[in-house]
């Protein structure tokens, strides 16, 4: 699950980033200097002195470089937080964030918005405009102990190209007036690395495209249908998963992998052994129910073989990597939705097919409604 603030983005590959370092770590008062700002996407846990143990440092969510049309792009999301410990007002206060810092090709913005709606920033609106790939924020006077917080999607396309060597794909800065001359000015924040730092921690990649699986995120709101790869009806691909539903509050992440099953991953239900097919679907998002219309849609489309009979066949659901919490069977009339949208118990079949076999294969294609996900083999 994720809150408003987004905060279980990092809920896969731990991602960190160096700091740009200007006379000390950002944020950190030197001598003269009375001024203490912090930028990062969680300033939320603090050293026994006040000070964000992760300032400076951006953190993108899990995202793979997509397949091919209808889509054409996967997306990644990050905040951009910006938090005064100050006692006194700081002066003209601009953030500025570089949504594709290398101009690496086949990534873009695109879009960005206040997390926080209705939370400590709903009063004050977001003071942001975008030119291309860059963000400017003008916060005006930031109060004492102010903060302010934007999330920003970034998306990745077909053709995205890695840049080599690996550098921050995603910068951000905020600048004040400096009142006193020693104070420092500018804070930075990065999704790593930085040539500064002679040790720098594994930086933000954005992942290979895999015909059997996807990362991304989903902006608040948006209708979104996403799939994996077409099956090969002469090779090894033998699941597709199709999953439509709508992204709730504050987004969502959404991670598609389809395997084997084994005794770890998805096993077959003992008394169906003999009827299971071998591989599993299994879809996670940041919000585990959606439990109204347009509900949670989930289709796979599998290579059975020729002797499979729809009278035998069946879909089971699992809630957790071992434990099977509901199944349909085909054979039952009950298991069908039909005129309703969804049935009182929430899942049911919307369709179901079986073309006819061709070199010793036919496609079964399951399509299932429900008020929740998790993992689903056939």
């Amino acid at each position: 699950m994720i809150d408003s603030r987004i905060r279980s983005r990092r809920s896969g590959a731990i991602l960190a980033a160096a700091l740009f370092i200007i006379a000390s770590v950002p944020g950190m008062a030197t001598a003269a200097n009375s001024r203490t700002l912090f930028i990062g996407s969680d300033l939320s846990a603090k050293d026994d002195q006040g000070v964000p143990l992760q300032s400076g440092q951006l953190f993108p969510t899990t995202v793979t470089v997509p397949g091919d049309a209808p889509a054409p792009k996967n997306s990644t999301v990050f905040l951009v937080e910006i938090l005064s410990t100050d006692n006194q007002n700081l002066a003209h206060t601009v953030l500025t964030v570089e949504a594709n810092h290398l101009n690496a090709t086949g990534l873009s913005l695109n879009t960005f918005y206040d997390p926080d709606a209705g939370g400590h920033d709903a009063d004050q609106p977001v003071p942001c405009s975008s030119s291309g790939n860059t963000i400017t924020c003008d916060y005006g006077s930031l109060a004492a102990r102010g903060e302010r917080t934007i999330a920003v999607v970034v998306d990745v396309a077909r053709t995205y190209v890695a840049p080599v060597p690996a550098q921050p794909l995603f910068w951000a800065k905020v600048e004040t007036n400096n009142e006193t001359g020693p104070n420092q000015q500018l804070f930075v924040a990065a999704s790593g690395p930085s040539s500064d730092d002679p040790t720098p921690p594994t930086p933000f990649n954005v992942g290979a495209h895999s015909e059997d699986g996807l990362n991304t995120f989903v902006p608040p709101g948006l209708a979104k249908q996403l799939f994996t790869s077409g099956l090969d009806l002469s090779g090894t691909d033998n699941l597709s998963t199709f999953i439509s539903f709508t992204a709730h509050g504050a987004g969502d992440r959404v991670a598609i992998t389809e395997g084997t099953s084994d005794s770890s991953h998805y096993p077959c239900p003992t008394d169906l052994v003999p009827r299971c097919q071998g591989g599993y679907s299994e879809v996670k998002t940041s919000t585990e129910t959606f439990g109204s219309t347009p509900y949670f849609t989930w289709m796979l489309t599998a290579k059975v073989p020729k002797t499979y009979t729809l009278s035998q066949g069946f879909v089971v659901h699992f809630d957790t990597l071992t434990h099977s919490d509901w199944r349909l069977l085909f054979k039952d009339k009950s298991s069908f939705c039909g005129t309703l949208v969804i049935t009182s118990i929430g899942h049911c079949i919307k369709s179901l097919s079986l073309s006819k076999p061709v070199g010793g294969f036919s496609t079964l294609i399951v399509e299932v409604v429900m008020d929740h996900q998790g993992g689903m083999k056939a």
